[in-house]
């Protein structure tokens, strides 16, 4: 009896070991953990990279979202959306874009936190500093990158860094430094208002 009890724990342990390991698992649990949550609000940084030009930049930036909603503060834009239309205001031109969010991934938010649900080749790297590394390789060619490297915590489940490989000698890298959930925010503060915005320029570029 007690071979067979020896037995089973070690059969256990194996299972264990790979269910924490498991990057599909480990995805499924992040996605679960931020569909429990209504609001979203991270502050992060957003670092571009070029090894051969010896370039490398960093921005600080911030983000809301509820729902389809979105408020993302960057390099001296604000992206607004209320889900059916997005804004783009750049500061330093005074001008302001109204455009469809499904025309542009670069400026929405979502695809941060659900770029790993599309179809990619997962591969379990190493526990670093406390947290999951998983890489993830796009199964059809992919215009813009070669392969993303996804960093989550364990314990809370959030996703912390995102690394993109870019197929122009590129990188860009986002750290998620703070993240708050289920604040209230007003819906209008996902709504771009020209009245705050003395002398704006809109051009719509539906």
């Amino acid at each position: 009896m007690k071979y067979l009890l020896f037995n089973l724990l070690i059969i256990l342990s194996v299972f264990a070991g790979k269910a924490q390991t498991d990057p599909g698992a480990i995805l499924d649990k992040v996605s679960a953990e931020l569909k429990s949550h209504t609001t979203i609000q991270a502050d992060f940084s957003f670092s571009l990279e070029n090894i051969d030009a010896d370039i490398y930049d960093t921005y600080d930036g911030s983000l809301v979202m509820q729902s389809e909603k979105f408020r993302l503060s960057l390099m001296g834009m604000l992206a607004f959306s209320d889900g059916k239309t997005m804004w783009v205001y750049m500061e330093e031109f005074n001008e302001a874009n109204i455009m469809d969010p499904s025309d542009s991934e670069f400026f929405n938010p979502k695809n941060i936190f659900n770029i790993y649900k599309g179809d990619f080749k997962l591969k379990y790297l190493a526990k670093e500093n406390g947290l999951h590394k998983i890489e993830l390789i796009p199964l059809e060619e992919n215009e813009n990158y070669k392969l993303l490297i996804l960093k989550t915590d364990p314990v809370k489940n959030h996703i912390k860094e995102v690394f993109y490989e870019g197929l122009d000698g590129n990188n860009y890298i986002i750290k998620i430094k703070t993240m708050l959930t289920d604040i209230q925010v007003d819906d209008r503060f996902f709504i771009f208002d020209k009245s705050l915005y003395p002398g704006v320029e809109v051009y719509d570029m539906h």
